[in-house]
């Protein structure tokens, strides 16, 4: 069983997707990704991240390793600051798997949210990139609305975010099936993330990383953001520039 988790708008380019309440979409979309998938982790699941790269890259990703879910996360935003709540999609044409699981993720979100009091927008269909070009099941969930204050409010909160992370992981737990790993040291092997601690201004962060002959090494992309530079890539001529965003 895999799943891939797409980080709504991390890496493309300059984009950091909606801004709004001193928030940033990509920042929100990486925090969920990461929580998600560390809920999965205790299960007998393959968890990847779509790579950081276009739309087409993403489901690519996800169709070249025969993923059986897509998974994407996002924050929805609003010229009208008053417009909130939370909502699925799939596309279109999406089979009934794909319609399936919805309800199923949908609705075991919905009862973690009715808490706060959220607006469930619904359960939605549309013709959107990564769910037209995914070839297996796939939903985008959009999580609150980063324009609306009272929305930003919880999005600020991690303990809200951990709840919501723990309710998408639950959802795709019921969707699959899937069982938990039954060797304890197996599990407390896999609660340690694919990521590494780097320290920056007094914060310890997380970072993707690789580890090539006793070599750790870390995408150039996440330092980049995380010291607020543009990293740009010229195909033609194979050279990086980085600069000031």
């Amino acid at each position: 069983m895999k799943i891939v988790i797409d980080k709504g708008h991390i890496g493309l380019n300059s984009d950091c997707g909606a801004v709004g309440n001193g928030l940033y979409e990509s920042d929100l979309t990486n925090k969920l990704g990461d929580l998600t998938k560390s809920k999965l982790d205790k299960y007998i699941v393959d968890v990847k991240f779509a790579p950081r790269g276009t739309l087409t890259d993403r489901t690519n990703y996800a169709n070249s390793i025969n993923a059986d879910y897509f998974l994407s996360l996002h924050i929805n935003a609003s010229n009208n600051n008053t417009a909130r709540g939370w909502e699925t999609f799939v596309h279109n044409n999406a089979s009934q798997n794909s319609i399936k699981y919805q309800k199923i993720i949908h609705t075991e979100i919905m009862s973690y949210l009715k808490q706060f009091n959220i607006i469930d927008r619904g359960m939605k269909k549309a013709n959107f990139a990564v769910l037209r070009n995914s070839k297996m099941p796939a939903c985008l969930i959009e999580n609150l609305f980063i324009s609306n204050i009272n929305d930003a409010k919880l999005l600020k909160d991690d303990k809200f975010l951990d709840g919501l992370a723990d309710s998408i992981s639950k959802g795709i737990v019921k969707c699959f099936n899937l069982q938990l790993k039954e060797n304890k040291e197996d599990n407390k092997q896999e609660d340690i993330d694919d990521s590494i601690k780097f320290k920056y201004n007094n914060q310890l962060v997380n970072l993707d990383y690789v580890n090539v002959d006793n070599k750790v090494y870390v995408y150039i992309r996440d330092v980049c953001d995380l010291f607020n530079k543009n990293i740009n890539w010229d195909g033609n001529t194979r050279i990086i520039s980085i600069d000031d965003k």
